[in-house]
């Protein structure tokens, strides 16, 4: 039974990622189609949460390995980044301007 609750879930995320292919070309957007099903997986994600009222202390008990694995990967981009932030401020604009147009490049 496990497993089978497992394989729904892959073909769950091959559906919504195949919806995000399909928006893309479509829609001729400069997002790639894996990222659009990303921003789907959240909207439905806050879509369940709130319709059926799942408080977020019951969401955080499955989450709580996320938020332990990916806490000190993010502290230590985060610090680097800090360190260097007089640098970043300087450079902004080309810093933003590389971060805004890089979808166009990845389509």
């Amino acid at each position: 039974m496990k497993i089978m609750k497992i394989i729904a879930q892959i073909a769950f995320l091959y559906a919504v990622s195949f919806v995000g292919d399909w928006l893309h070309n479509l829609l001729h957007l400069p997002i790639p189609g894996s990222i659009i099903g990303f921003f789907l997986l959240l909207v439905a994600l806050v879509v369940i949460l709130v319709c059926f009222q799942i408080p977020y202390s019951t969401y955080m008990i499955g989450g709580q390995w996320s938020n332990l694995l990916l806490g000190p990967s993010v502290v230590s981009l985060a610090y680097p980044l800090y360190k260097q932030r007089n640098i970043l401020i300087k450079n902004l604009l080309p810093v933003l301007g590389g971060f805004l147009h890089w979808p166009l490049y990845l389509s």
